[in-house]
């Protein structure tokens, strides 16, 4: 879970363009999807704790980062 969401914090954070956030982001959380199998995990469990986390980590740095905050609210939506 912390890998998906250090993933998605790092795009965040070296996408400038929003478009092109939007892409790496929808792609980084497919691919944490195809992790599951992995790690067996539940795919509806892992949406709720990814959803979760990335929630959380926005509100972290929304005073420091609001960019980021941004970003993290809305890889929320794709997840």
């Amino acid at each position: 879970m912390a890998r998906c969401v250090q993933e998605i914090e790092d795009i965040a954070l070296s996408t400038p363009d929003e478009l092109a956030q939007y892409e790496a982001i929808r792609e980084a959380v497919a691919s944490c999807f195809r992790d599951l199998e992995r790690y067996s995990y539940e795919p509806s469990g892992f949406q709720i704790d990814l959803r979760r986390a990335l929630t959380e980590r926005a509100l972290e740095v929304a005073d420091v980062n609001p960019r980021l905050s941004l970003a993290l609210e809305r890889a929320v939506d794709y997840v």
